[in-house]
Order: C-alpha cells, then sequence, then structure tokens
C-alpha cells in the first residue's frame, strides 16, 4: 500500500525500518496526525520535525523501549515542549529525571493519561505517597504546608509536577496504574 495517498491516517506506528521514508511522510502527506508509537531508536531531527509538523493535532504519543542517547532525549524533549495537545503520553520504558523536567518544561496542559517511570521513584509505598500527596492537593486545591523545594522528595517533586495537568485521570509511574478525579479548580 503507498501510504502517500492516505493524507487522513489518523494514527500511525513507526517501526525501526525506512525513518527516512516515515519521516517524509510526516512532513509532506499526512494531514492532522492524532496519535503515533514509534521506537525510541527513531527519535532523530527528521522523524521529530515531522512530528512537531502535527504540534496542533498530536493527542497521543507513545514511545517504545530505552532513549538510546542525548540526542534522541533531546528530540523527545523538543517534542514533548511543543506538542501543546497532547492527552495521552506513554513512555513507559524511559526512566525520566524530574530534573530534566523542571528544566525542560511541557508544553502541554491537557494530559489525561500519563505513563512513565521517574529517576529515584521505584519502591511502590513512595509512588503510592506521591498519588496520595497528589490527590490530597487536588482536594484542598492548594500546595500549602508542603516542604520547600530543598528538602522536597523526588516523589513530592512529582506530585507537585502532576498537580499542573487539571484533566490528569490516568497514571502510571511503574507499578501498577491509579485512577484520580480531575481537577475541580
Amino acid at each position: 500500500m503507498d501510504v502517500s495517498t492516505c493524507p487522513l491516517i489518523k494514527t500511525i506506528s513507526i517501526g525501526c525500518d525506512n525513518t527516512d521514508t516515515m519521516s517524509s511522510l510526516l512532513l509532506s502527506f499526512f494531514e492532522d496526525l492524532q496519535s503515533c508509537t514509534l521506537s525510541a531508536q527513531n527519535l532523530t531531527m527528521p522523524i521529530t520535525l515531522g512530528l512537531i509538523g502535527h504540534h496542533e493535532t498530536l493527542t497521543k504519543l507513545t514511545i517504545m523501549d530505552e532513549v538510546p542517547n542525548e540526542s534522541a532525549m533531546r528530540c523527545l524533549q523538543l517534542v514533548l515542549k511543543l506538542c501543546l495537545h497532547l492527552q495521552v503520553l506513554s513512555l513507559e520504558s524511559i526512566v525520566y529525571d524530574m530534573e530534566r523536567v523542571r528544566k525542560h518544561r511541557w508544553g502541554f496542559l491537557d494530559l489525561q493519561e500519563l505513563r512513565v517511570r521517574i529517576k529515584d521513584l521505584d519502591a511502590s509505598q513512595d509512588i503510592d505517597r506521591c498519588i496520595a500527596q497528589l490527590r490530597a492537593w487536588r482536594r484542598s486545591g492548594s500546595t500549602e504546608g508542603t516542604q520547600s523545594l530543598e528538602t522536597d522528595t523526588v516523589s513530592t517533586r512529582v506530585a507537585r509536577h502532576l498537580l499542573q495537568f487539571k484533566k490528569l485521570t490516568t497514571i502510571w509511574l511503574g507499578t501498577k496504574v491509579y485512577y484520580i478525579r480531575p481537577s475541580t479548580a
């Protein structure tokens, strides 16, 4: 099948082969792409530019396997900064560093589902504590009474980061799926 004749395709999956062809299709043929699943091996500048070309319509991004190098991680950061309408983000094989998130803010706020592992947040009791803190802050509408950033735990920093996503209802941080109510504030 010649996909260049199918501009209305909304969902694609990019394997490890033909990345040059796929980047060309992303840039030139697909219109209003909504969902993309790709291997982290494909986080190259041409694919990144292709994804950013759909920044107004891309709502779901799934990255399979670990990011192979710093260049690929920078490409991922660029997509997360510029694709403003992401609602579902799945990075299950990636261990994300909260310091990197702090330095390279994610540009989207309508996130509804997040699947990612966080560096130094791997014990199930710490993840449970993080989700409990997020739920408490959502209920109270505030983070008052929390520790200063200098003494924060990773769990607290993750909860604080997730608080900005008012529509977030489904969270996986490496152990199990948590369901929380969307923020009413």
